[in-house]
């Protein structure tokens, strides 16, 4: 998240189900089985931050972190709707 708010650079989430099936934890041997891959609409991290929160040019260094914080929570929550939506 911060490199591409930094950038401006657009954010494509991505769900992966199933890797725990291919290799799991605690074994050193890989397995064949199913993935579930699916890619998530793209978004620009300026898309998600309020318009005074999205230059980061003057921020403090705690309001920088927030701002990065934000994006990163957006992220998180889009691939958690997606990974949901593959388990049906």
């Amino acid at each position: 998240a911060i490199l591409a708010t930094e950038l401006n650079m657009p954010i494509v989430p991505v769900a992966l189900d199933g890797l725990y099936k291919v290799w799991a934890r605690d074994s050193g041997k890989i397995n064949l089985a199913k993935v579930k891959m699916r890619f998530g609409k793209p978004f620009y991290p300026k898309d998600v931050l309020s318009d005074s929160s999205a230059s980061a040019d003057g921020l403090s260094k705690a309001d920088s972190e927030a701002k990065y914080e934000a994006v990163t929570a957006y992220l998180k929550a889009e691939i958690q709707i997606m990974i949901d939506e593959m388990r049906r």
